[in-house]
């Protein structure tokens, strides 16, 4: 599928998915004010303490956040005083997060731009380039999004992702939910994509740190990490937390109840700009 036939059907897609219950509960004043009132939340911690290494003040930091998705990240930034531009390909998802920025006295600028590219983004300007979860799984050319992150930062300038773990995607999983206690193997990791709706990838964590090394960017820190017991979002929904007994949630915890839980869900990498690019 040509680049512009991709771009197309995802945008298709998120015009579909960007007003769901799902992404709305996200949405709520709970949830922003939480978020502005403790921007770290927004963070998983291991995530929070690497960003923190690197920019242990983020007053007047020139942050881009493309594919912003929900724009969690965004408004944590944004609470914290960063200059934080937020671009997504989905003009749905940007026009909910404006609203929310405009409603809670949040400075943020947003554009529709395509994270492969970033056409409308100057070179050489952020200090700070940022992505969360769930963004490669729509990214088809990953060496020309990580040149292109690469182009906008500063000398010296950070990049940082949080990201769903690989080591995940060839299990099977109902509803998001491990199918019991048995492992089930439903795909090769080495099946990257696209796959039945045409525009997903399972992208290997060597593909990721290969373009990020083409790119030209250094890599300075990778951290693998679990889902946080106390809020997390990897098993169950948030939502379904409210409504679960401590001991349920407990055993999604539980190597014996679910012996996916011993693998990482997530991981972050933490890499600079060194020199010209």
């Amino acid at each position: 599928m040509e680049n512009n036939q991709h771009l197309q059907k995802v945008r298709e897609e998120w015009k579909e998915i960007a007003g769901s219950d799902w992404y709305m509960s996200y949405r709520t004043d709970d949830v922003i004010n939480k978020i502005i009132q403790e921007p770290a939340s927004a963070f998983h911690w291991r995530t929070w303490d690497v960003i923190q290494s690197a920019f242990p003040d983020l007053r007047g930091r020139k942050i881009l956040v493309p594919s912003s998705g929900d724009n969690r990240a965004v408004f944590a930034f944004a609470a914290l005083d960063a200059n934080v531009v937020s671009c997504d390909l989905s003009e749905k998802q940007i026009q909910y997060a404006r609203e929310i920025a405009d409603k809670h006295n949040l400075k943020i600028q947003f554009m529709v731009q395509d994270t492969m590219t970033l056409p409308d983004i100057p070179s050489d300007t952020f200090d700070l380039v940022y992505t969360s979860e769930g963004v490669h799984v729509w990214i088809n050319l990953l060496d020309e999004m990580y040149k292109n992150i690469a182009r906008v930062l500063k000398k010296d300038g950070v990049y940082i992702n949080y990201e769903i773990h690989p080591f995940s995607r060839p299990f099977a999983y109902d509803d998001g939910k491990p199918k019991g206690k048995e492992i089930v193997i439903q795909k090769d990791y080495d099946m990257t994509g696209p796959f039945d709706d045409g525009i997903t990838y399972h992208w290997r964590l060597q593909d990721i740190l290969n373009a990020i090394c083409d790119s030209g960017l250094t890599i300075c820190r990778i951290e693998e990490m679990h889902d946080e017991k106390d809020k997390g979002h990897f098993w169950f929904y948030e939502e379904e937390r409210k409504t679960m007994p401590p001991e349920e949630i407990e055993g999604w915890y539980d190597i014996k109840k679910n012996p996916l839980s011993g693998l990482p869900q997530w991981f972050t990498v933490y890499c600079t700009k060194k020199g010209t690019i």
